[in-house]
């Protein structure tokens, strides 16, 4: 059986690294300037420029719709493109046969 004195010093070598009181006021004393309305008012004039998530929605709707547009004019564009192919070959033909 351990005496009382081996198991507290395993006890005092364990909690060295915890914060201290003083430790923790110094930390208050440091974040006070955080919670002044000032810097809260600094930081929200700050943040006004940033998108919000009815803005993001808006984009992918936008972004949706270019992507459609952009799909129908590679469709239209590659189904014009095989009509100018068909009727030059046949032109060729025509011309070569006749």
């Amino acid at each position: 059986m351990t005496t009382v004195e081996e198991r507290l010093s395993r006890l005092e070598g364990v909690y060295d690294h915890l914060a201290t009181k003083a430790d923790l006021a110094e930390v208050k004393t440091d974040m006070s300037h955080l919670a002044s309305k000032t810097d809260l008012a600094e930081v929200k004039t700050e943040m006004t420029h940033l998108a919000t998530k009815v803005d993001l929605a808006m984009l992918e709707t936008r972004i949706a719709q270019v992507e459609a547009r952009i799909v129908k004019w590679v469709v239209g564009t590659v189904i014009t493109g095989m009509g100018v192919a068909a009727a030059v070959a046949v032109a060729v033909d025509r011309l070569l046969s006749g």
